[in-house]
Protein backbone atom coordinates (compact mmCIF):
# COMPACT_ATOMS: atom_id res chain seq x y z
CA UNK A 1 0.00 0.00 0.00
CA UNK A 2 1.69 3.53 -0.72
CA UNK A 3 0.25 6.73 -0.19
CA UNK A 4 2.50 8.70 -1.91
CA UNK A 5 2.48 7.74 -5.62
CA UNK A 6 3.08 9.43 -9.45
CA UNK A 7 -0.04 9.84 -11.40
CA UNK A 8 0.93 11.29 -14.75
CA UNK A 9 4.57 11.97 -13.70
CA UNK A 10 3.62 13.87 -10.62
CA UNK A 11 3.97 13.00 -7.12
CA UNK A 12 1.02 13.07 -4.98
CA UNK A 13 0.57 12.58 -1.25
CA UNK A 14 -2.77 10.50 -0.70
CA UNK A 15 -5.33 12.83 -3.18
CA UNK A 16 -2.81 15.63 -3.21
CA UNK A 17 -0.46 16.79 -5.88
CA UNK A 18 2.80 17.68 -4.16
CA UNK A 19 3.54 21.04 -5.91
CA UNK A 20 0.36 21.74 -4.92
CA UNK A 21 1.04 22.11 -1.63
CA UNK A 22 4.37 23.58 -2.52
CA UNK A 23 2.52 26.25 -4.22
CA UNK A 24 0.56 26.66 -0.87
CA UNK A 25 2.37 26.81 1.23
CA UNK A 26 6.10 27.12 -0.19
CA UNK A 27 9.48 25.14 -0.06
CA UNK A 28 11.40 23.71 1.84
CA UNK A 29 8.04 21.70 3.25
CA UNK A 30 7.52 18.20 4.98
CA UNK A 31 5.05 16.55 3.86
CA UNK A 32 3.55 14.01 5.89
CA UNK A 33 0.26 11.19 5.21
CA UNK A 34 -2.83 10.92 7.70
CA UNK A 35 -3.31 7.52 6.27
CA UNK A 36 0.27 6.08 6.49
CA UNK A 37 0.96 7.39 9.83
CA UNK A 38 -2.72 5.90 10.93
CA UNK A 39 -1.87 2.42 8.42
CA UNK A 40 1.50 1.97 10.19
CA UNK A 41 0.88 2.60 14.11
CA UNK A 42 -2.36 0.47 13.33
CA UNK A 43 0.05 -2.30 12.21
CA UNK A 44 2.36 -1.65 14.64
CA UNK A 45 -0.64 -2.54 17.14
CA UNK A 46 -1.11 -5.77 15.42
CA UNK A 47 2.17 -6.86 15.45
CA UNK A 48 2.31 -6.75 19.37
CA UNK A 49 -1.05 -8.21 19.98
CA UNK A 50 0.01 -11.66 20.55
CA UNK A 51 2.25 -10.10 23.21
CA UNK A 52 0.72 -9.69 27.02
CA UNK A 53 0.26 -6.34 27.70
CA UNK A 54 1.95 -3.90 25.72
CA UNK A 55 0.84 -0.55 24.30
CA UNK A 56 2.16 1.05 21.46
CA UNK A 57 4.62 4.43 22.24
CA UNK A 58 5.17 6.58 19.53
CA UNK A 59 8.54 8.86 20.50
CA UNK A 60 8.80 11.88 19.09
CA UNK A 61 12.41 13.57 19.15
CA UNK A 62 11.92 17.54 19.45
CA UNK A 63 9.39 17.13 16.40
CA UNK A 64 7.47 20.66 16.52
CA UNK A 65 4.85 19.74 14.26
CA UNK A 66 1.44 20.11 15.70
CA UNK A 67 -0.67 18.57 12.84
CA UNK A 68 1.01 14.99 13.66
CA UNK A 69 1.03 15.35 16.97
CA UNK A 70 -2.90 16.37 17.03
CA UNK A 71 -3.29 13.18 14.61
CA UNK A 72 -1.45 10.88 16.90
CA UNK A 73 -3.13 12.10 20.46
CA UNK A 74 -6.87 11.64 18.63
CA UNK A 75 -5.43 7.41 19.21
CA UNK A 76 -7.18 7.10 22.38
CA UNK A 77 -4.51 4.34 22.93
CA UNK A 78 -1.93 6.17 22.32
CA UNK A 79 1.26 6.78 24.26
CA UNK A 80 3.45 9.18 22.64
CA UNK A 81 7.33 10.11 24.26
CA UNK A 82 9.01 13.19 23.33
CA UNK A 83 12.44 14.27 23.91
CA UNK A 84 12.42 17.75 23.83
CA UNK A 85 15.37 20.42 24.25
CA UNK A 86 15.48 21.72 27.60
CA UNK A 87 12.95 23.47 28.82
CA UNK A 88 14.86 26.31 29.60
CA UNK A 89 16.96 26.37 26.01
CA UNK A 90 14.42 25.70 23.61
CA UNK A 91 9.93 26.81 23.34
CA UNK A 92 9.60 23.59 21.48
CA UNK A 93 8.99 21.67 25.38
CA UNK A 94 6.45 24.84 26.13
CA UNK A 95 4.45 24.33 23.11
CA UNK A 96 4.62 20.63 23.16
CA UNK A 97 3.21 20.54 26.82
CA UNK A 98 -0.05 22.08 25.57
CA UNK A 99 -0.49 18.77 24.01
CA UNK A 100 0.15 16.20 26.07
CA UNK A 101 -1.87 14.81 29.29
CA UNK A 102 1.50 14.32 31.05
CA UNK A 103 4.98 15.79 31.25
CA UNK A 104 7.89 13.84 32.95
CA UNK A 105 10.50 16.70 33.76
CA UNK A 106 13.51 15.43 34.07
CA UNK A 107 16.16 17.74 36.80
CA UNK A 108 19.94 17.12 37.16
CA UNK A 109 19.67 17.02 40.88
CA UNK A 110 23.04 18.27 41.66
CA UNK A 111 23.34 20.97 38.73
CA UNK A 112 19.51 22.54 38.81
CA UNK A 113 18.80 25.62 40.95
CA UNK A 114 15.29 25.90 42.64
CA UNK A 115 14.88 29.29 40.37
CA UNK A 116 15.69 27.27 36.98
CA UNK A 117 13.47 24.49 38.35
CA UNK A 118 10.76 26.69 39.04
CA UNK A 119 10.84 28.39 35.42
CA UNK A 120 10.76 25.40 34.08
CA UNK A 121 7.56 24.23 35.47
CA UNK A 122 6.22 27.71 34.45
CA UNK A 123 7.57 27.00 30.75
CA UNK A 124 5.27 23.52 30.62
CA UNK A 125 2.26 24.97 32.84
CA UNK A 126 0.22 24.06 29.57
CA UNK A 127 0.45 20.67 30.76
CA UNK A 128 -2.15 19.36 33.53
CA UNK A 129 0.43 16.46 34.98
CA UNK A 130 4.00 17.23 35.54
CA UNK A 131 5.92 14.84 36.90
CA UNK A 132 9.59 15.37 37.91
CA UNK A 133 12.22 12.75 37.81
CA UNK A 134 15.79 14.07 39.66
CA UNK A 135 18.78 12.75 37.32
CA UNK A 136 22.27 12.78 38.78
CA UNK A 137 21.32 11.78 42.30
CA UNK A 138 23.81 10.97 44.98
CA UNK A 139 23.04 8.18 47.40
CA UNK A 140 24.74 8.60 51.00
CA UNK A 141 24.18 6.60 53.76
CA UNK A 142 23.06 9.39 56.22
CA UNK A 143 21.40 12.43 56.01
CA UNK A 144 19.73 13.95 53.21
CA UNK A 145 19.90 11.69 50.82
CA UNK A 146 18.23 13.77 47.38
CA UNK A 147 17.79 17.25 46.28
CA UNK A 148 14.35 18.89 48.00
CA UNK A 149 12.96 21.79 45.94
CA UNK A 150 10.19 22.10 48.12
CA UNK A 151 7.72 22.56 45.23
CA UNK A 152 4.18 22.16 45.23
CA UNK A 153 1.59 23.12 42.63
CA UNK A 154 -1.31 25.13 44.18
Amino acid sequence: MSFFDYRDGILHAEDVPLPAIADAVGTPVHVYSAAALRHAAEAFRAALAPLPATRLAFAVKANPNTAVLRLLAADPQRIILFDSSPALAASPASVLAGLVGQTVLVVRADKSSDSDLREAVSLLDGCEEIQLLLNATTFRAAGARFGYYGLGRS
